[in-house]
């Protein structure tokens, strides 16, 4: 999770890189969208990029999962190693419909979600209403959106990772099927309790670094374009992802 977390915010780094003018802010800002924004951009962005760095990194995932049900782990490489030699290498990617499900449903609710959450945390702990969100402000808002998401979007956590620990379906509608069949409708959401526990840190971390500004510096002359790692836009989305990696561990 955490390696699909600093893919995310690399890929959302390389994406805002460009030399653009700086988008005009609402009076909330703090990583406020722009005016002639419309309220979908940003989950429907999220939620795709999150489903670019989930399928990237989901043979990465399937090995740490058969790291963890392992009582003889051979690390990294030697477990991949012996999931390609058992079930053939498309075996890595065992889990795909349900992982992208979830990012697809849960980065799209997650961002959809941060920032009326963090206006009304605003208007209940601060009595100017237009006064810049505080970081502590955005940390609990950032947690919040996140431990909701996860909530949400359990089910298709719990499908993923049965399947990527070798249980067979013939469909994820039949998964599904199978799990509310052995527990009935909470079965659906077990483990949902640590789930939202590990969101919620994360996504304090992510949001919270991503959407904070650091204070104005003097302007400087550019001797060169920036580049993508270098452009100052960039810089956020990489600390958040550098933050969010360390805390998720």
């Amino acid at each position: 999770m955490s390696v699909r977390v600093a893919v995310l915010l690399l890929l959302a780094a390389s994406a805002n890189a460009r030399s653009l003018p700086q988008p005009t802010l609402t009076a909330s800002a703090g990583g406020a969208a722009r005016k002639d924004e419309h309220p979908l951009i940003r989950p429907v962005s999220g939620g795709l990029a999150s489903c670019t760095a989930e399928i990237c990194t989901l043979p990465i995932d399937r090995t740490k999962v058969m790291m963890q049900i392992a009582t003889d782990s051979k690390g990294l490489v030697g477990t991949m190693r012996n999931v390609i030699e058992k079930e053939g290498a498309g075996a890595l990617f065992k889990g795909a419909k349900p992982a992208l499900l979830r990012q697809a449903s849960y980065q799209s609710i997650k961002m959809a979600l941060y920032e009326p959450i963090r206006d009304a945390v605003m208007r209940a702990t601060s009595d100017d209403p237009n006064a810049d969100p505080t970081l502590w402000q955005m940390i609990l808002a950032g947690g919040i959106a996140g431990a909701v998401g996860t909530f949400l979007t359990s089910p298709t956590d719990l499908v993923k990772v049965r399947m990527q620990s070798g249980a067979s379906y013939d469909s994820v509608s039949a998964a599904f099927a199978d799990v509310y069949k052995d527990g009935g409708l909470t079965g659906l959401w077990a483990g949902w309790v640590p789930n939202c526990q590990r969101s919620f840190i994360v996504n304090a971390a992510e949001l919270a670094t991503c959407a904070a500004r650091p204070p104005a510096r003097p302007a400087r002359p550019r001797r060169r374009r920036p580049t993508t790692v270098s452009h100052p836009r960039a810089r956020r989305p990489m600390r958040a992802g550098t933050t969010s990696s360390s805390f998720g561990c």
